[in-house]
């Protein structure tokens, strides 16, 4: 009898659960084109993350052309 193989089953950072969070909230449209978001500090209050991790998530976001970043002037 052969033994069935199975795959190694990846971890998930908080980062990729951010950047998937607001990838979904893209897809299913529950965030609109040019709705600005809040500040680093205050989503990673609301996510129970840390500010870096907020911070890393949107710029790969930003890379994938998933957000845009406008500075405030």
């Amino acid at each position: 009898m052969a033994t069935m193989q199975f795959p190694k089953i990846g971890r998930s950072s908080v980062t990729e659960q951010t950047i998937e969070y607001f990838k979904d909230q893209i897809l299913s449209s529950k965030l609109k084109p040019g709705q600005q978001l809040p500040c680093e500090e205050n989503l990673a209050s609301q996510l129970g993350v840390g500010r870096g991790t907020v911070r890393e998530a949107l710029r790969v976001l930003v890379y994938l052309g998933f957000i845009e970043r406008r500075n405030k002037t």
